[in-house]
């Protein structure tokens, strides 16, 4: 392991890379920790010291041994993992939006077609309309508010909505 003493910096630099370009195209938020973590190793092993045993001119090497580099990755890759990966999760499931038919769910609207006992009508919820069928046996008038429980295919499954 005596070529990392010369292409450390190099070597982090590639991985930094290599691990950013596979969370940019995953984005799992575990590659990101090991991406920051060579990141820094690449600041530490820019700083390089004189070997004060090699002949006059000879290159420097860096001050962290490669094996402690590869430990400081480590540690740092999974410090970030196990203190901010379930903080990160968590909002990044909060900021999640309901889209298309799940986003319906739950949303009022009016009957703009009567809904027979046993044959659909339509409704309008937010500007759209849809077809809709009553979730029991009994007809739903023109104008009266409905709550969308399900949607089946193209058609909105809804109740009159309660005060």
């Amino acid at each position: 392991m005596s070529w990392l003493a010369y292409w450390d910096t190099g070597l982090w630099t590639v991985l930094f890379v290599l691990f950013l370009i596979i969370e940019i195209s995953t984005f799992n938020l575990i590659t990101i920790w090991f991406s920051g973590s060579a990141f820094i190793n690449i600041f530490l092993t820019l700083i390089k010291v004189a070997d004060l045993n090699a002949p006059f001119g000879a290159q420097r090497r860096s001050w962290i041994p490669p094996v402690w580099q590869a430990i400081l990755f480590l540690v740092l890759a999974l410090l970030g993992i196990i203190l901010f990966f379930p903080r990160l999760k968590k909002w990044q499931q909060k900021t999640k939006v309901e889209t298309n038919v799940n986003a319906l769910i739950g949303k009022v609207g009016v009957v703009t077609k009567t809904i027979k006992s046993h044959s659909p009508g339509q409704i309008k919820v937010e500007g759209q309309v849809w077809t809709a069928q009553g979730n029991k046996d009994e007809s739903i008038l023109e104008g009266t508010e409905v709550r969308v429980l399900s949607v089946e295919g193209v058609k909105a499954i809804v109740e009159i909505k309660s005060n």
